[in-house]
């Protein structure tokens, strides 16, 4: 019974190894990584995420801008 769960997770250990996703984030031992020192092969990913949200809050902002000239200028006909 022991050996066939050593075999089962020698097995499990071999397909996340052979699986260029999923082998980023476990160690040689099988264990998970940090973060911090998982391989980021997403650089591109989070250069691209950053600049969609800089565009996106930069859309807010004037969104933002655009409302509150709209709100002096209904203050400006009631008076």
């Amino acid at each position: 019974m022991k050996e066939k769960i050593i075999r089962e997770d020698l097995g499990e250990k071999q397909k996340v190894d052979d699986c260029e996703h999923c082998r980023e984030f476990f160690n040689k031992e099988g264990r998970v990584r940090v973060a911090s020192t998982a391989k980021d092969g997403s650089d591109e990913d989070t250069d691209e995420e950053k600049e969609t949200l800089k565009n996106q809050l930069r859309e807010m902002e004037l969104e933002l801008a655009q409302t509150k000239l709209q709100l002096v200028e209904a203050e400006c006909k009631i008076q």
